[in-house]
């Protein structure tokens, strides 16, 4: 059965005072791991505005997360969101910003889970079209959290295994699903079903379910088709991508590429129209799961074979906000109810066109065709999400401070309640770079430098970390916080 609707697209120089710009952890911190394990060195070179911090290409290596933090005193751990991929000899090397403050780095190991999951690194990519000209994949630079996805494809037997279990546990389907073999994916369903199996998987594996009816996420998915659903993204269960994550996946860590290998595609290479070596004679003409090499993060059929369903609704330019096209940190599509949701990849009924890396698809959520499928992700355990305020925005704790940089109570761990806070400090220092975390309705201040003028502003949501800053001229000023 084709799966196109004619009408629709399916388918320093080094700064002087260095030392207070950059730290450096050296070693491997190891998250959960055997001590045994080696670690890495993790080195550094300043160079102009920017750092290139680079460790061995080994095992621990390839599956270690950059990660950063601005004081040593109750460390809160981020992925560096501003490392981008450089070369720099035969290892692993990144660039990040040389900022007027103490940063101190680590890597931290994240091993491959047990349950046929693949860990895609943290990181900002080129998302979209760069090639072919894409009218609805705009391209431009994302950065996506680490997350596990599954090597391969849900098969029909994985399929058969939750749904027996969720069909037993109150949870009804649309579609029961369909396959051309055990060890080929599972296509003929739609997203709801989807959802709803994701949830299933995640029950059955004593996991918190991501998908719910209410926005309180005490009513977990099961039954029915709708539109309004809310997802738990703290939670630890399985989910569908989204898609700005199923593209960083597909791209295997390359950039540039029309493939998740390169510019050119074969039937050596997947799973695509024209390729008979899987005509029987008998639709669908899928394959096994896992039949052609996998790409640079060790996922398999992220072309071709069957498309895979995404989380996010889809929408053209101009892009609504939420759009992954907008750039971001983990955006996950606009805001919804909207008439379709996205799907990528191509299958075996697909032209090579389709699967390309940026090809984007827009199905209704309920279409159902034998060349409809899916995977799952599951967000990284215990990864610190909070936001990062970046720019010219500084703490106003007016009297909290005084001019030899010591505070008014103001060690590590201190809660501080002068002029809006309470404001905890986690460093403080005179004219250092100091840093204080700071809670959703907390007051925070912005400053015109070279005046005593503050205004200040009310956070929607939090913690955020301070990353940058210049002096406060506010109160008995100036400090740098």
């Amino acid at each position: 059965m084709n799966n196109l609707n004619p009408s629709r697209k399916l388918a320093v120089p080094p700064r002087a005072h260095f030392f207070l710009a950059l730290f450096l952890l050296v070693g491997l911190m190891l998250a959960g791991v055997h001590p045994a394990l080696a670690q890495p060195a993790l080195g550094i070179v300043p160079t102009n505005n920017q750092v290139i911090l680079f460790w061995p290409i080994t095992a621990n290596g390839t599956n270690s997360v950059l990660q950063s933090a601005t004081s040593l005193v109750s460390p809160n751990w981020l992925s560096a969101t501003d490392a981008f991929a450089v070369n720099y000899g035969p290892q692993i090397a990144v660039s990040v910003s040389n900022v007027p403050s103490a940063r101190f780095f680590r890597l931290s190991l994240v091993p491959p889970t047990a349950d046929g999951m693949a860990f895609i690194p943290a990181g900002s990519f080129t998302i979209g079209d760069t090639l072919d000209g894409e009218f609805d994949a705009i391209p431009t630079n994302v950065y996506v959290s680490a997350f596990y996805m599954d090597t391969n494809l849900v098969t029909s037997n994985q399929w058969a295994g939750v749904y027996s279990y969720a069909t037993s546990h109150g949870y009804t389907f649309t579609n029961a699903g369909a396959g051309k073999a055990g060890n080929n994916p599972v296509e003929t369903v739609d997203w709801y079903d989807c959802v709803k199996w994701s949830n299933a998987r995640s029950a059955q594996a004593g996991l918190t379910p991501v998908y719910y009816t209410d926005a309180g996420f005490t009513q977990v998915y099961t039954n029915g088709e709708t539109a309004n659903l809310f997802a738990n993204w703290t939670a630890n269960g399985y989910r569908l991508p989204t898609e700005a994550e199923w593209e960083k996946a597909a791209r295997g860590g390359l950039s540039g590429q029309r493939f998740p290998w390169g510019l050119t595609i074969s039937e050596s290479q997947a799973n695509y129209v024209g390729n008979t070596n899987f005509d029987t004679g008998i639709q669908p003409y899928t394959s096994p799961v896992g039949y052609f090499a996998a790409n640079g993060y060790g996922l398999n059929d992220m072309a071709g074979n069957v498309f895979e369903w995404c989380w996010d609704w889809y929408a053209v330019p101009p892009y609504p906000a939420g759009s992954p096209y907008l750039g971001g940190t983990d955006p996950r599509g606009p805001v919804g109810p909207l008439s379709d949701r996205v799907m990528r990849g191509g299958d075996w009924d697909g032209l090579a066109d389709y699967a390309r890396c940026a090809f984007r698809s827009n199905p209704y959520p309920d279409s159902v065709f034998n060349s409809f499928g899916f995977r799952c992700v599951r967000g990284l355990p215990n990864t610190p999400t909070a936001p990062v305020l970046t720019g010219n925005r500084d703490l106003d704790m007016y009297n909290a401070a005084v001019a030899d940089g010591t505070a008014n109570g103001g060690v590590p761990g201190v809660m501080l309640t002068q002029n809006g806070g309470p404001f905890r400090v986690t460093a403080m220092g005179r004219y250092s770079r100091n840093v204080a975390e700071i809670y959703a309705g907390w007051a925070v201040f912005t400053h015109i430098v070279g005046t005593t003028s503050c205004s200040s502003t009310t956070l929607p949501s939090g913690p955020y970390v301070i990353q940058f800053g210049t002096v406060l001229e506010c109160g008995f000023g100036p400090y740098r916080y």
